[in-house]
């Protein structure tokens, strides 16, 4: 399987480096201090994204191993975008709120152009075997 190229595996290291210090920046503050004083969800999305950021700092070593933090990053803003903004806007109840959540969303829009698709659909839905007894097809 060819590799992507050093200029993309940099700009994939970017786009982590980009999740991990902004998540910091942004969640971790609300995770160490009054964490239990949120609503549940808040505090769930809130621990999720948390220990999402964290695990970006990974993809800034190995950030082809890590691929699936950024492919999930781009599907679950997409799937807000699409079935949260988009109806709210449709209906004319988009709030400043909703505008800022919108806002934090862009920020994955160049992933979708800086992520190896065809390498990530290559390694991620290889087979693995399922018995002890199976190998895998040499590539």
């Amino acid at each position: 399987m060819t590799q992507p190229s050093v200029i993309r595996l940099n700009l994939l290291r970017t786009c982590y480096a980009l999740m991990f210090v902004g998540l910091g920046i942004t969640v971790w503050p609300q995770v160490l201090v009054g964490a239990a004083d949120q609503p549940l969800m808040t505090g769930a999305v809130n621990a999720l994204l948390a220990g999402l950021g964290l695990t970006c700092g990974l993809g800034l070593m190995t950030p082809l191993r890590m691929l699936p933090l950024l492919i999930f990053e781009v599907v679950w803003k997409l799937i807000w975008s699409v079935s949260v903004a988009l109806p709210l806007w449709q209906s004319g109840r988009f709030t400043p709120a909703a505008g800022d959540i919108l806002f934090a969303v862009a920020f994955a829009v160049p992933f979708v152009l800086i992520i190896p698709w065809g390498y990530a659909m290559r390694s991620c839905t290889r087979v693995e075997p399922w018995r002890s007894g199976q190998t895998i097809a040499a590539e």
